[in-house]
């Protein structure tokens, strides 16, 4: 999880993307990464949360073909990656618990 400080090209969009939401009072909480096997980012969501009403803003963000950021998520052809799917990989003998959503992982 990285609370983003808009310093990574990821972290620049996203706080772009969200600026409309954060005016009307949402708070940045999370920018979550998924990767690949190696590690490589494929792309991330946003998360943000309004503290009077509670409301949840969660959406992903990924790079088009020309290297813009856009609130999409990308296609895949056999299944989504699991999050933290390079830790994974990097511990195959563990035991690994399957939970809703980023933010239950932490």
């Amino acid at each position: 999880m990285t609370v983003f400080p808009f310093k990574t090209p990821e972290q620049q969009a996203a706080h772009r993307l969200t600026q409309k939401l954060i005016q009307q009072g949402y708070r940045k909480q999370a920018l979550h990464c998924y990767t690949d096997k190696s590690g490589k980012p494929i792309y991330w969501r946003i998360r943000l949360k309004h503290p009077g009403n509670h409301k949840k803003w969660i959406r992903p963000l990924m790079q088009d073909d020309s290297g813009d950021f856009i609130l999409k998520e990308p296609y895949f052809s056999d299944h989504k990656p699991l999050y933290h799917l390079h830790h994974i990989m990097q511990h195959p003998e563990a035991v690994v618990w399957i939970v809703e959503g980023e933010w239950c992982v932490y």
